[in-house]
């Protein structure tokens, strides 16, 4: 970007020479994914269906939105009948305090997620003891439509519920508690392409900009990929010998 700004000014005689064209970029370093296994992600749904906020981890781990996306969702975004949820705003917290909602990470972040039904049988659960917990709140309910709230209506803070509610539920779960709260996506997004669903349905529910984007970032976890990719051209090429 400083590099297009510089050019520009180059252009309109502003600079004689373009500084940033000497510049080398450093490598950009990828934190490492870490993702739960098919028996660790079951552990996990079970103990956290015991929870007040289970039905956010359930959630989180087969849909896959980014924790801003989730904790910004209300009642109004979801579908029953459908089954399905829509993705249009993210929860952002203000450094002098309070919050906000802001727009999606980018316009393909927009999006509508189909649900699994038992996440769907969370959500009507959760939404029970929503509504009992206003009624025991006695006024002091602050209502701002979302689903997932503090005991007294208000908007969850992504650090409290990885640092708190999940590391609770990894407790419980008898998981290791330094799994990270945004794995929960990359685990949503490496089941769905371990069960074979394309690349491209997994990129439209992540939100991602393509699928390549996609497999660039979850191909390495899915070695098994390439050999069923294998399997499936070697077929194509030699096909079946006919029998004498």
């Amino acid at each position: 970007m400083l590099r297009s700004a510089l050019q520009q000014a180059v252009k309109w005689r502003l600079l004689a020479y373009n500084p940033a064209d000497s510049v080398e970029l450093p490598r950009q370093s990828r934190k490492e994914i870490k993702v739960l296994s098919t028996v660790q992600t079951r552990a996990l749904l079970r103990a956290a269906d015991k929870d007040r906020i289970g039905a956010l981890f359930a959630l989180a781990v087969t849909a896959g939105p980014r924790p801003s996306e989730y904790l910004a969702l209300k009642w109004t975004d979801l579908n029953m009948e459908a089954g399905t949820i829509v993705v249009t705003r993210s929860l952002e917290w203000l450094q002098g305090g309070g919050w906000q909602f802001a727009e999606t990470k980018r316009p393909r972040s927009r999006r509508t997620i189909k649900l699994q039904t038992h996440v769907l049988g969370a959500l009507k659960k959760h939404k029970v003891a929503q509504e009992a917990a206003r009624a025991e709140a006695n006024g002091r309910w602050t209502d701002n439509g979302l689903i997932f709230t503090t005991r007294r209506g208000g908007p969850l803070d992504e650090r409290n519920v990885a640092q708190q509610d999940f590391v609770r539920v990894l407790s419980a779960a008898k998981l290791p508690t330094d799994f990270r709260l945004y794995d929960l996506r990359h685990t949503a997004a490496t089941l769905a392409l371990a069960a074979g669903v394309q690349p491209k349905v997994v990129s439209e529910m992540l939100g991602h900009a393509s699928a390549a984007f996609t497999l660039d970032v979850y191909s390495h976890l899915l070695p098994h990929m390439q050999d069923s990719a294998a399997a499936k051209v070697g077929k194509l090429l030699m096909g079946r010998r006919r029998k004498k």
